[in-house]
């Protein structure tokens, strides 16, 4: 809708925008609720770093590291395929680019480790608040997509459809971007209403992700992606983290019962 945005004379990138603007605010966002949660306890007189600020850099290196790495497989995979992984390197240096599921993925997987090893009996409430980062973080990627006018959805006529004026496409698409963001912000209000209710929240909430992520690739457009097995690489990594987190979280009832 609005690739570039101009600010006097200078032109910012409205997706790198909205991008930057909700890791500001998840990040904001995390650190506020890890104060309200952890500023009475006793390990945190001293200061913020290790029951405030840590958890949230811990998240910032997943996400920089094998979060990066693997959204970028992810979306490699999605548009390239080769039958030796040496061309498949290239081939996905070549696309570019990266999706959010990868590094949700590498989260969901990695995170409880680190804060098991870093937190002990107190990784559990650590990883709940976590969990509102990925849907804010998302709800803002997506509106950036939609401003960028790429990761459209299906072709489509009616009143819910929308057209790219500055996109090749000329025809009129589902606005998969804004109903991906729809997605995320029911996700974000569901973690809300269960988290003060005193629910564990962080592993329903990979899943529910993944099932999100799922269901809005159906109404992606797929003209020139790679299908396995009648799933795209976004769609099987969405499987993928629904399954992780069943075990994440069979895992941790087991480990609640034998306590």
């Amino acid at each position: 809708m609005c690739p570039v945005l101009f600010v006097g004379e200078h032109t910012i990138n409205s997706r790198d925008l909205f991008i930057n603007l909700g890791s500001a605010i998840a990040i904001v966002f995390l650190l506020v609720m890890y104060y309200r949660a952890y500023r009475n306890h006793p390990e945190n007189r001293g200061g913020v770093m290790k029951l405030v600020a840590l958890p949230v850099l811990l998240e910032l290196l997943v996400v920089g590291t094998i979060g990066n790495a693997l959204a970028m497989v992810v979306r490699g995979l999605t548009f390239s395929f080769a039958e030796s992984l040496t061309a498949e390197l290239s081939l996905i240096r070549e696309v570019g680019g990266s999706h959010f599921i990868g590094i949700v993925f590498a989260s969901a997987c990695l995170l409880p480790c680190l804060y098991r090893w870093v937190y002990q009996a107190d990784a559990d409430k650590m990883l709940d608040i976590m969990a509102f980062f990925f849907p804010i973080q998302h709800v803002f990627n997506r509106i950036g997509c939609f401003m960028e006018g790429c990761c459209y959805g299906i072709p489509m006529s009616g009143p819910l459809s929308v057209r790219f004026p500055k996109n090749e496409i000329t025809y009129s698409v589902f606005p998969s971007q804004l109903f991906e963001a729809a997605l995320m912000l029911i996700l974000f209000v569901g973690l809300c209403v269960a988290y003060w209710k005193g629910k564990h929240i962080f592993y329903p909430s990979m899943a529910a992700f993944g099932l999100c992520i799922l269901i809005s690739e159906c109404m992606m457009d797929k003209r020139g992606t790679v299908m396995y097995l009648g799933m795209t690489a976004i769609q099987i990594t969405s499987v993928l983290l629904v399954i992780a987190a069943a075990w994440g979280y069979y895992v941790r009832r087991r480990r609640e019962r034998a306590s």
